[in-house]
């Protein structure tokens, strides 16, 4: 990679800390195949998560449910609205999380959908 290669690479392993195929989620994705990205620090990034929906989409998901940690719980960011108890305790199982925290969840037909468009929506949230 040119140097510019490496740093961009390096941004992205130091901000999307994980990517795990999640299930069992219920009410909060559209598809049968859900990858979860775990993002660091970038909630202050988060509009409303229709960025990430919308580069989801075009990576070829189905769409994407854009979530952040705030006060300790599993939110959706505009209204701060909880995702349910049972969604929350497979996330946080899965994946350690903190306040300020972006869980992007890409959904799709099959695991390959689901997880280009999870790092796609990823990514929207990273400056080089």
């Amino acid at each position: 990679l040119t140097d510019l290669g490496e740093k961009v690479v390096t941004k992205i392993m130091e901000k999307i800390v994980d990517i795990k195929e999640v299930k069992g989620l219920k009410n909060i994705t559209l598809g049968p195949v859900n990858v979860a990205c775990h993002i660091k620090n970038t909630a202050h990034l988060v509009k409303d998560g229709l960025k990430q929906r919308d580069a989801a989409i075009m990576a070829g998901a189905k769409g994407a449910t854009t979530l952040i940690v705030h006060a300790g719980k599993i939110t959706f960011p505009k209204e701060k609205v909880n995702i349910g108890k049972e969604n929350e305790k497979i996330l946080n199982k899965l994946f350690k999380l903190e306040d300020g925290d972006v869980i992007v969840i890409g959904t799709g037909e099959n695991f390959k959908e689901a997880e280009n468009g999870a790092v796609a929506a990823s990514l929207t949230m990273l400056s080089f």
